[in-house]
């Protein structure tokens, strides 16, 4: 990168430019979801040791079939534990929830518990349509051994084996959790909905409800429908229970709608976008080309003069994902616009036709863009 800098000072066409280059590396987030959702199925090793030390405990008698202590713990349980007062908020994102509910399916004593939910849960992932994002949530009871079971006699330990006949060696705890399925958009027009199979919980649920920012709606049986402007959003779920429990879970909704930027950059002091390909001189035989978008400041005539550039990195799940790539485009220029447009910087963002090709190759694409 320094060598690519260097060369870049000596284009005299850029002497007083201000350079900047932003590498991002993006990663597919649903594809992240499911890969850790693959990752946390049963590691064998440690299930089996856990249950042969749970071999000799009255599984019937344990409050809720869930116990804490038999799981793999993914994400710790109480971290996310609701209240009645309402007054606690918790970051969940879809990865967090993922973890949390294969905590609890491992806590389970009795096989899996969320067949059905594994099917709803993938047939919502692959048919999510942009404009329409599903919530997930969760709310449950689960068991942990008493910090004084053994001392008080309600459980002994031998051998690495723990025995236990007497329900007086369990406490209950809740834990809650809620996010939305899709954290992008490319419409501002979005319509937020409950899958009823995708409610997990073993006790009654009163209300769910979401906040986009503008105030809690009820979202449970019924639709809300939002005008949501580009730019990066804290999404609130409210899940309050029958017994008065109320667990709050915040997460981000990135809203990056083409024609609404292109129509704001009409009017501001950018010029319209510019799309073109440019084809870098060749290195040992390799060439590669970028695909180019330029919001070029009114200050520089049409003409880049000041670019700040953001490059984008290479990652293997995402590459040659147009969807992705346009979102990553959008999203990173709600986020800078107003540094950008203060300090009068064109805005370029480049994306790699090929970027697992030689890096040198790709610095010669680069300084031909700075030369566009």
């Amino acid at each position: 990168m320094v060598q690519i800098l260097k060369k870049l000072v000596k284009l005299d066409a850029y002497k007083y430019a201000y350079i900047f280059v932003i590498v991002i590396l993006f990663a597919s987030y649903f594809s992240d979801a499911n890969a850790q959702k693959s990752s946390y199925q049963n590691n064998l090793s440690i299930k089996e040791q856990l249950n042969k030390m749970f071999v000799k405990i009255n599984r019937k008698i344990v409050p809720t079939g869930f116990l804490l202590d038999y799981a793999e713990e993914y994400e710790q349980l109480s971290n996310f534990s609701p209240n009645k007062n309402g007054n606690i908020i918790r970051k969940c994102d879809l990865g967090t929830y993922v973890k949390l509910v294969e905590t609890l399916r491992s806590a389970y004593l009795f096989g899996n518990p969320y067949k059905g939910y594994d099917k709803a849960y993938s047939e919502n992932i692959s048919q999510q349509k942009d404009g329409t994002i599903g919530l997930c949530v969760l709310f449950y009871q689960y068991s942990h051994i008493k910090k004084d079971a053994l001392k008080d006699g309600y459980i002994s330990y031998t051998n690495g084996v723990v025995e236990c006949y007497s329900p007086k060696a369990y406490q209950t705890q809740m834990v809650g959790a809620g996010s939305i399925i899709q954290n992008t958009s490319n419409t501002n027009d979005i319509t937020f909905y409950l899958p009823e199979k995708l409610i997990l919980a073993n006790v009654g649920i009163k209300n769910v409800e979401l906040d986009y920012g503008s105030g809690f709606m009820s979202v449970l049986g019924s639709k809300i429908k939002a005008h949501i402007r580009n730019g990066q959003h804290n999404i609130k779920i409210k899940i309050t229970s029958d017994d008065g429990y109320i667990g709050i879970y915040t997460t981000t909704l990135n809203v990056c709608n083409t024609m609404d930027i292109k129509k704001n950059t009409r009017a501001s002091t950018f010029l319209q976008p510019i799309e073109i390909a440019v084809q870098g001189d060749s290195y040992r035989g390799i060439s590669t080309t970028a695909n180019v978008t330029i919001i070029p400041s009114r200050l520089g005539n049409g003409k880049i003069s000041k670019p700040f550039i953001f490059v984008e990195g290479f990652n293997p799940q995402t590459s040659n994902n147009a969807q992705s790539d346009q979102r990553s485009l959008l999203f990173y220029y709600r986020a800078w616009s107003k540094f950008i447009t203060d300090n009068g910087y064109d805005f370029v963002y480049i994306d790699w036709c090929t970027p697992e090709e030689y890096i040198q190759a790709n610095a010669y694409t680069l300084i031909k863009i700075i030369e566009t």
